[in-house]
């Protein structure tokens, strides 16, 4: 198995069954951290896919992981990556936002 996929399934697993026990708040931070650090390092695809944007937004509205969650989210955005990809990949990220109701383009649009 690829060690980028399996440290991605581990701290999967360990944020989703963490997450509904406040102790376990700076573990899931962590991890998060963790995966913030070496997204640049890995396939985008381990991490920006429909398993980890659930988990991400769902942390988003949490306010204990609200930071780490959007650092995440921030470094999965800044990797580098073939422009038209990166296009594609933040265009996905607003779809996904906006339904969410995380995020309000017309309200961003006003304050310019």
């Amino acid at each position: 198995m690829n060690k980028a996929l399996f440290v991605c399934q581990y701290v999967y697993i360990c944020i989703v069954q963490t997450t509904n026990d406040e102790t376990h708040a700076s573990l899931v931070c962590m991890c998060l951290d963790v995966i913030g650090a070496y997204v640049s390092w890995i396939d985008v695809a381990l991490i920006a896919n429909d398993r980890f944007v659930e988990v991400l937004l769902r942390f988003l509205a949490m306010p204990l992981l609200r930071e780490s969650a959007c650092d995440c989210v921030h470094e999965i955005i800044c990797k580098g990556m073939d422009p038209a990809a990166k296009t594609t990949l933040i265009e996905s990220f607003v779809s996904v936002l906006e339904n969410a109701g995380l995020l309000k383009i017309a309200d961003v649009c006003s304050r310019f």
